[in-house]
């Protein structure tokens, strides 16, 4: 898993405009949808099959282990 810094996750943030395609590996399990605006504290929501926020703290925690916006991977 890897960790963000604050610059790496306001690039992501700008990143991710309405309708991007997102995927992730949040704590070893896979998932993908389109964002959706923002969610609690600032996070970005994903709407796939079941929403998902994707937030600062759980970027900078390390609770990802893959992180693509657009065909752009970030972790």
């Amino acid at each position: 898993m890897s960790s963000l810094n604050s610059g790496q996750i306001d690039e992501f943030k700008r990143a991710c405009r309405d309708g991007s395609r997102v995927e992730w590996t949040y704590q070893g399990n896979p998932g993908s949808g389109k964002v959706s605006g923002s969610g609690f504290m600032g996070g970005v929501k994903v709407q796939g099959i079941l929403s998902h926020v994707i937030s600062d703290h759980g970027l900078s925690s390390g609770m990802y282990s893959s992180l693509v916006v657009d065909g752009r991977r970030f972790i």
